[in-house]
């Protein structure tokens, strides 16, 4: 999950570990609406439970902070609200009974490899939904709101571990950004846990939006956005936002520590053409529209910071026309929740073909057309869509679809398009039905027998940054034990990395073949139709690397993230990539490693998956440590850590 929102909080319970970081890292918490009390209650007489009490307070200043919500996270599993998603999931097919004790992370795997397994999309947003109540559910527990003098109480805490999450408008504490690691606490029956919880004002930052003749621009808006990397790939996370005032100034208010971008734009709607064809677009401090040249502004916390005016730029923009040709079947029933659309309604979109460039999903969308049926199952409509400027893209339109297999209900069709000075006419966008993807799996020859094998498809390129492709990603399917075949459904048309998660940590991925051709840094190519048979080959005998990791002083590092990286020549083949964490005297192992070259990082604060991109990673190959591993081999290898702020 991309960590970077302002308002991040943690999940804490160790049994439900798989199921945050599997099933549930695509579901944000959200506020909640609880029955929170203003002033201390009575503690209670229940001693088979815990008390959590405390003061929140200003992290420099020392002050008490009121009103402000604390709730705790995780501890024992709320069996109401699992019982509720799981009676959810059985309306799609996944059909998982409640455990007779507490859940661990085998039973959440289950119903991992249960909804792969029928087709459910872990992105699908009714999916996300339901995910999003049941969390709530466990976050809604046991809460309470500091009164006047800072002070919090909550009683009847069922015994267990959990996070302390803070809930400000103008103040963030911890867990809510990376420099400040999230606060635990452990209940036992009938203790009482007594906590000091400090929070961070957040910053105010201003400045004046004008163009490149110095003329004050009134109405338009200014966003903050955190840079972030989902799997290896950035994002723009829109923060807060302000509108400029009729003397073109704006200012943003509460911003928590961290790194941002600041760009202007137009509201929604409110675009005019310019008669000599160059119009105004959206311009990242000070003066370009090239993330990748933006200046980033660093908040520390507490500060009120002026001066960061933009000068939006104007550019010509053009128009990309065509043709959408589907044969897809457009369905009768309702759309899901988040795709509730025409049945013949093609939705446009457009994605930076350089998967580097950062981008926000919010600049994504195009607009709508209606197909309609001119031949035998084949339904389609012109197209036009305006305001492109010059560049590589990656434009697609997706349709609904009934797919009996499951999967997301939606299939999508993309084509690379390429904006240089004129308008680009004549462009096709054909979209196909999903379709499975079938293989096998073999173990040092043979099916898989007693080695747990589960496949998936990576989306490669920008296909990444789209939730459908994201959740064909985490569909991971489980080789059949007795003949090693598989069969991962309702893949969309598209461009797949094969993925292969579960093995021990004495077996490794040797390759993956199609027709007898490797494909595994290449990738699997799924076009309209079923694509050739898929052999996973899996092979004992992997590789370890252990050892420590310090800082700069020599001292141990305790949660440091330690990365081993392909050689450059196959970098892009993220099956090949290893992470350890490091124990509490700062050793670490990393296992299941092929044979081969590669480089050994460590880093202090978790760079998020950010290691997979290159332009990240370049910053860092001197602090690398070369590594090369036999089959079957133990390297020892220590390092020094990259200090949080070298990133």
């Amino acid at each position: 999950m991309l960590k970077t929102s302002a308002h991040r909080h943690e999940i804490g319970a160790a049994t439900r570990a798989v199921l945050v970081t599997a099933i549930f890292a695509i579901a944000c918490w959200q506020t909640v609406a609880v029955n929170a009390q203003g002033t201390a209650p009575a503690q209670s007489a229940d001693t088979s439970k815990g008390t959590v009490k405390g003061t929140v307070v200003g992290q420099s200043s020392g002050k008490p902070l009121s009103g402000v919500t604390v709730r705790l996270t995780g501890g024992p599993m709320d069996r109401p609200a699992l019982k509720t998603l799981l009676d959810f999931f059985a309306t799609r097919g996944v059909v998982v009974d409640l455990p007779t004790g507490e859940p661990n992370d085998a039973y959440f795997q289950n119903v991992i490899d249960t909804a792969a397994k029928h087709g459910v999309s872990l992105m699908n947003p009714e999916v996300q939904r339901n995910i999003g109540a049941f969390e709530n559910a466990l976050a809604s527990r046991f809460v309470s709101v500091t009164d006047n003098a800072g002070n919090f109480l909550i009683n009847a805490v069922l015994p267990g571990n959990y996070g302390v999450v803070t809930e400000s408008k103008d103040h963030f504490g911890p867990g809510s950004y990376p420099d400040r690691p999230s606060l635990s606490v452990s209940v036992a029956a009938g203790s009482m846990n007594e906590l000091k919880v400090p929070m961070t004002p957040g910053a105010v930052v201003s400045g004046r939006v004008t163009d490149a003749a110095g003329q004050r621009l009134s109405n338009k808006i200014v966003q903050a956005y955190v840079l972030g990397y989902q799997d290896g790939y950035p994002l723009l996370s829109p923060g807060p936002q302000a509108r400029t005032d009729d003397q073109g100034e704006y200012k943003l208010f509460w911003l928590p520590p961290g790194e941002y971008f600041l760009a202007a734009t137009f509201p929604r709607g409110r675009r005019t053409p310019s008669p000599d064809g160059k119009d105004l677009v959206t311009t990242y401090y000070p003066r370009t529209t090239d993330t990748l040249i933006a200046q980033p502004v660093i908040i520390r916390g507490g500060e009120e910071r002026a001066g960061f005016d933009i000068e939006m730029q104007a550019t010509s923009s053009f128009k990309i026309s065509g043709t959408i040709i589907s044969s897809v079947t457009p369905p009768t029933g309702p759309g899901v929740v988040g795709a509730n659309v025409g049945a013949t309604t093609a939705t446009i979109n457009i994605l930076a073909r350089d998967s580097n460039i950062p981008d926000s999903v919010g600049t994504r969308a195009l607009g709508t057309v209606q197909v309609v049926q001119t031949g035998d199952q084949v339904w389609s409509a012109p197209f036009e869509v305006s305001g492109i400027q010059p560049g590589i893209y990656d434009l697609s339109t997706w349709v609904r679809e009934s797919n009996p297999d499951g999967g997301s209900s939606i299939t999508i069709g993309r084509t690379p398009v390429e904006i240089l000075d004129k308008d680009l006419t004549g462009v096709e966008l054909r979209i196909y039905p999903s379709v499975r993807v079938l293989g096998k799996v073999t173990v040092d020859g043979h099916a898989p027998g007693a080695v747990t094998a589960r496949v998936s498809l990576g989306p490669e390129g920008s296909e990444v940054k789209v939730p459908v492709y994201q959740g064909i990603g985490m569909r991971a399917v489980v080789a059949d034990p007795k003949d090693g075949a598989f069969m991962i459904p309702a893949v969309t048309a598209g461009q797949f990395r094969v993925v292969t998660q579960g093995l021990p940590p004495e077996f490794y991925v040797a390759d993956v073949l199609q027709a007898g051709v490797s494909i595994y840094d290449s990738g699997l190519t799924v076009a309209g139709k079923t694509p050739n048979l898929v052999e996973v080959v899996v092979r004992s005998g992997s590789a370890t690397v252990a050892g420590t990791v310090r800082d700069a002083a020599g001292k141990t590092m305790a949660k440091a993230t330690v990365v081993l990286v392909p050689t450059a020549s196959r970098r892009g083949n993220r099956s090949l990539y290893k992470t350890a964490s490091t124990d509490q005297v700062g050793r670490f192992t990393v296992t299941g490693i092929a044979p081969g070259n590669y480089q050994l990082f460590a880093w202090e604060r978790d760079p998020e998956g950010a290691y997979y991109n290159e332009r990240f990673l370049s910053r860092y190959l001197h602090r690398g440590r070369p590594v090369y591993v036999n089959q079957e081999s133990t390297v020892p290898a220590d390092l020094t850590a990259i200090p949080a702020e070298a990133r």
